[in-house]
């Protein structure tokens, strides 16, 4: 739809109240949904934003926000003295490839002369408010920027495609685990080697009860500790008040590639939540922190096995995708791969092996 450039601020965002004052204008953001009257203004700014777009597909889009029965759509105006300088959508589609993810931040602009001043920060920061609010557990957002959308808390997620066939950076802001860390009582951090035999039990305990296992997933996770794979900063815990209630594994996995080189990566496994604890998003949030740390240590993919209908929204895809076979009798589907940074699988090719 309406493409993210480089049009925004490029230092910390202020604190998003609904008007402040900055450079002797009154600055607000105004919600066209909840404004009818800003209806035509916004389709004319959009339009002078975005002019290889007919002015017509504006008006009529923004012309319904007003009425719309759902959540969705919503369009935001931000305004210098009640002049339009920026705006931002909210949107069920961006004309990207993943429709099986939704809502999207689009059209994320500020002019020029009300840059590096926080304001795209507060345009992101409602869009984010709104998505919370309408109860959706993750906003996403295409673009062609990185470097930009991380210090608002946005993580890049996958390649997806435009309607024009150009691949596109896709990132996920997750609104559910967010909130579990700020304001849930749950923290994470690397486990203690005092307490592996409760981890031990919570690994058995979670996976009596989980729709797929063989029964071994605890003793797979001692073995994994006791290997040169194991990683002490990537053995996370969530805890509830003090008491540990999911776990995770990233350790060290392997690419053989053709060449005879191998590539490094790491393997999530085993992912452990507490049964009482399932269904809040705390095995998302769990997951998305150690892919978090895991690029900060400079890895570039994470590898796993499970259900394509979970993990997909995470980025994950078929390692087939990438030129890798594994090397199990897996279902090709089940054994997945994530990119941590665009391109980072970008000519590998070979097998790997998940057990």
């Amino acid at each position: 739809m309406l493409r993210h450039k480089d049009t925004t601020n490029r230092r910390a965002a202020i604190r998003p109240t609904e008007h402040v004052r900055i450079m002797k204008n009154r600055i607000d953001i105004v919600s066209v949904r909840d404004n009818p009257d800003y209806t035509r203004r916004a389709a004319e700014y959009a339009a002078s934003c975005w002019s290889e777009v007919p002015h017509a597909f504006y008006e009529d889009c923004i012309a319904e926000v007003p009425y719309a029965a759902g959540p969705l759509p919503r369009w935001f105006l931000l305004t210098a003295d009640d002049r339009p300088v920026g705006c931002a959508g909210l949107v069920p589609n961006d004309f990207i490839s993943r429709c099986d993810l939704w809502p999207w931040v689009c059209a994320l602009h500020v002019d020029e002369p009300y840059r590096n001043r926080g304001f795209g920060g507060m345009l992101l920061k409602r869009c984010i408010a709104e998505a919370e609010q309408a109860g959706c557990p993750s906003l996403y957002l295409a673009t062609e920027l990185t470097g930009y959308y991380e210090r608002y808390g946005f993580v890049y997620m996958c390649e997806g495609y435009g309607a024009d066939g150009n691949a596109l950076h896709i990132y996920r802001y997750d609104i559910r685990g967010t909130a579990l860390l700020t304001g849930g009582g749950y923290t994470i951090r690397p486990e203690r080697t005092d307490e592996r035999g409760r981890l031990y039990e919570l690994v058995k305990n979670a996976f009596a009860t989980a729709k797929v296992s063989d029964g071994t997933e605890q003793d797979f996770a001692d073995m994994l500790r006791g290997s040169d794979a194991f990683i002490p900063a990537l053995a996370l815990v969530a805890e509830y008040r003090g008491d540990p209630v999911a776990h995770l594994l990233l350790t060290r996995k392997y690419v053989r590639q053709k060449n005879g080189t191998h590539y490094e990566g790491v393997l999530a496994a085993p992912l452990s939540v507490d049964a009482a604890r399932r269904g809040i998003g705390l095995g998302s949030v769990l997951l998305g922190e150690g892919m978090r740390r895991a690029r900060a240590l400079g890895f570039g993919a994470v590898f796993l096995c499970g259900d394509p209908a979970y993990y997909h929204r995470f980025g994950f895809r078929s390692v087939m995708r990438y030129g890798i076979v594994p090397e199990d009798d897996l279902p090709a589907e089940c054994a997945m791969a994530a990119e941590l940074y665009p391109g980072a699988l970008a000519g590998i090719a070979g097998t790997i092996a998940y057990r």
